[in-house]
């Protein structure tokens, strides 16, 4: 099983659309997509949006062809944690999008959407930019150099939801069993 979270510094930054578009470009991983939110918070709830509502980003997920798409509305903490990760018991893959579950779990790949429509910038988003993999942004957007770092790929694209070849092939290969076993070594 992959593990991949997809994290933002602000609302609207990109982010459920990066991960229709991994879901819709890499359909033979069988992901299964959950939301995290501290929205309309009702106490630590796990819910399955069925409807394929296309308003709804968990109704987006399964449109784009998510297996399942589960909603966590709570405050994070590691029990959530444990509970989304456990939640999934047997899928194949899962793709989450949260910014602070990486400071609960160690994900296979962190990816971080940026650009320059990114303030006001979440609290969150600064230590989850401590472990991210690669960077995407939409084509043309000037990334602000506080979001660039050494050695970490920036992938550009017209559409988010729609991932380019390049990106979908890095991605394929970050986790690949090869790759993730030499990770874990170093």
């Amino acid at each position: 099983m992959s593990i991949v979270v997809v994290g933002g510094p602000s609302k609207g930054a990109g982010k459920t659309a990066l991960i229709c578009g991994i879901l819709a470009g890499l359909p033979e991983r069988e992901w299964t997509a959950i939301k995290i939110t501290s929205h309309a918070y009702r106490g630590v709830l796990l819910t399955e949006q069925v409807a394929r509502d296309p308003a709804t980003d968990t109704g987006r997920y399964l449109l784009a062809g998510a297996r399942r798409a589960p909603l966590v509305e709570a405050p994070m903490d590691e029990q959530l944690a444990v509970l989304a990760r456990d939640g999934c018991d047997g899928d194949k893959n899962i793709v989450f999008e949260s910014n602070r579950i990486v400071s609960y779990l160690t994900p296979d790949l962190c990816l971080g959407v940026v650009g320059e429509g990114s303030l006001p910038q979440k609290p969150s988003f600064a230590a989850f930019l401590a472990g991210v993999d690669g960077l995407v942004a939409r084509a043309g957007v000037d990334v602000p150099a506080q979001y660039r770092k050494p050695g970490i790929p920036l992938f550009a694209m017209a559409d988010l939801g729609c991932i380019t070849p390049e990106f979908a092939e890095w991605m394929r290969a970050r986790l690949s069993p090869r790759a993730r076993s030499e990770m874990a070594r170093s």
